[in-house]
């Protein structure tokens, strides 16, 4: 059963859980969950998927921008980034570029 990505946000409201890029996507449908460490586990991406990542696998921030860019080539419902010891935070020029990509 699918469930859309809104109704997931807001049952996670009072969270600390922010949608800063993608809004047009927010009506997506999602069947799964999966954590998306490294480009290679995004092989196993089927689509409809809420993809996360934390960041552990990736060698440098550039390689964010590509794992994300990876994850919307497999058609995934939506990504979530956890900020924390690998990513501290997704800087502008990141939300800006998915902004694009997703256009």
């Amino acid at each position: 059963m699918a469930v859309e990505l809104q109704r997931l946000m807001e049952k996670v409201s009072h969270m600390d859980v922010n949608l800063i890029a993608g809004k047009g996507g927010i009506h997506n449908l999602v069947t799964w969950v999966h954590m998306v460490e490294t480009t290679e586990a995004s092989d196993f991406l089927e689509g409809g998927e809420v993809a996360f990542t934390t960041g552990l696998g990736l060698g440098s921030r550039t390689n964010l921008l590509d794992l994300i860019r990876l994850m919307y080539e497999k058609n995934v419902a939506g990504v979530i980034v956890n900020t924390g010891p690998f990513i501290e935070e997704v800087r502008r020029c990141e939300i800006f570029s998915v902004n694009l990509d997703l256009l």
